[in-house]
């Protein structure tokens, strides 16, 4: 006798596990707001509608804050106050392009081929800061590779190309353990080249940690058992405190970071001045439009300190909404790996995750004084080009996943058709077909009928039954 399968397990019909109406006891309005809340509990499509609803809100805030922080300085260089919010929009509609591609039209199997390729151009991007005009130092840092009027930044690009080698590694690595010392090799190659490009080429450390956390994260989501982390963890600190001693720059920011002393070079007073701006906010702001500390008292105050702008124009209120829409995606995103059903979907949407969360958390805790300035800016929100490209490339790959769940994609589109104006739509053939051949209930074509057939209903004419009133015949 087979034994009852219980209820939840992967594999279920939600709509089994869905308490009908009827049998809660509830009628008319109750029932109804009883349906609805189990329809978008059990909703297939409800992490694809979060991710991408959130990412929507935080952009299009984004560019409202960017307008509002850059515009002062702009004016006072006598260029148009929207210059820089112009060129945000543009690289915005570029990425929501890309998102979109990247989500809807590309196979999870061709993002799978494509990551030791992706990989390697991001690793070259960094090598051509090297070249003699082509890498642009600004702020000590070789962050910039300009070419022409163009200019990015290739860490940003390694970001995601890493996510993605990282979860195609551990998704072979269980398929090749009989040589499990040379797999590690190769994690270890990479890694050591992803944070030497970083950290050595470029001297960006606040890069370097998110990398760090992205390898670490990998091996979480991966499934490496826990003594293995616990060694690259270490070795990991050992290189970030090399790293940091080794620069007297880092160390005086340190300093001045734990100890609210600049040693007389000013290196607290980006932070001191963010402060002044969020506590001139209090709780509910000075109004959007109204700051005070971007008119050239805090520098890079639409990139990397434009959450500070976000707490003296709004408030704790919207600083606390901005994290609560970070949080949104967190718990997204993870939902989304918990339930992917391969093993590359749940390490690349965990590493995108981490790499999202922690960069904001860290953007964040840099504008309050609690720890040094390491120049990240705050996800889908600061002023940058290759940053919120890139951000909105990473997102496209983890919305691709959470189509993928079983029965997303098909609730995405039945909303997209409904929503479409229905001259607008793609023609169904076979309506079409109904329109100019004449069906029967059997799907069987029927001969049109003409004024002219003396047969119009397609049956055999019936004679005239005899009336009963009539003689017969002897």
């Amino acid at each position: 006798m087979a034994s009852a399968k219980p209820l939840g397990e992967r594999g279920d019909n939600p709509d089994a596990l869905r308490r009908t109406p009827a049998a809660s006891g509830r009628t008319g309005a109750a029932a109804r707001r009883e349906t609805d809340g189990s329809r978008w509990s059990t909703n297939p499509a409800l992490n694809f509608y979060v991710l991408f609803l959130t990412t929507l809100v935080l952009v299009g805030f984004g560019l409202f804050m960017v307008l509002s922080a850059s515009s002062v300085e702009l004016i006072a260089d006598e260029a148009s106050p929207f210059a820089r919010t112009i060129q945000q929009a543009l690289l915005a509609c570029v990425g929501l392009v890309g998102l979109v591609v990247t989500a809807f039209f590309i196979r999870t199997q061709l993002l799978f081929r494509l990551s030791y390729a992706v990989l390697a151009c991001a690793l070259l991007l960094q090598v051509l800061l090297l070249v003699p005009g082509l890498g642009l130092n600004i702020n000590g840092n070789l962050n910039w590779l300009q070419v022409g009027p163009v200019s990015l930044q290739p860490a940003e690009f390694l970001k995601v190309a890493l996510c993605m080698w990282l979860a195609f590694f551990f998704r072979t690595y269980y398929f090749r353990i009989e040589r499990p010392i040379l797999r590690w090799v190769e994690f270890a190659l990479v890694a050591g080249l992803s944070l030497g490009s970083v950290l050595v080429i470029s001297g960006d450390l606040g890069t370097g940690l998110v990398i760090m956390l992205i390898l670490f994260s990998a091996m979480i989501y991966g499934g490496v058992r826990f003594k293995w982390m616990l060694l690259v963890a270490a070795a990991a600190a050992v290189l970030a405190v090399g790293f940091v001693v080794s620069s007297p720059n880092r160390m005086a920011r340190i300093y001045a970071t734990f100890t609210g002393s600049g040693g007389g070079n000013d290196l607290n007073y980006q932070v001191e001045t963010g402060l002044q701006g969020l506590a001139q906010g209090a709780y509910f702001g000075l109004g959007i439009g109204e700051s005070r500390q971007k008119w050239s008292y805090l520098p890079e105050a639409e990139t990397d300190f434009i959450f500070a702008i976000i707490g003296e124009e709004g408030g704790l209120v919207m600083s606390l909404l901005v994290m609560v829409l970070y949080g949104l995606l967190a718990i997204a995103m993870h939902r989304v790996a918990r339930q992917a059903t391969s093993r590359y979907a749940k390490v690349a949407t965990g590493t995108i995750m981490t790499w999202f969360m922690f960069q904001a958390v860290i953007n964040i805790s840099v504008v309050v004084g609690w720890m040094p300035v390491v120049g990240l800016p705050l996800p889908f929100i600061s002023a940058g080009g290759s940053a919120l490209l890139v951000s909105l490339l990473g997102m496209g790959v983890v919305l691709n996943f959470a189509l993928n769940q079983p029965g997303a994609r098909a609730e995405v589109y039945s909303v997209l058709r409904s929503a479409t104006p229905k001259r607008w739509r793609r023609p169904n053939p076979v309506r079409l077909l109904r329109r100019r051949v004449r069906l029967d209930k059997f799907g069987r074509p029927v001969a049109p009928t003409t004024a002219t057939d003396p047969n119009p209903g397609g049956a055999e004419a019936s004679t005239p039954a005899s009336s009963p009133s009539t003689p017969n015949a002897k």
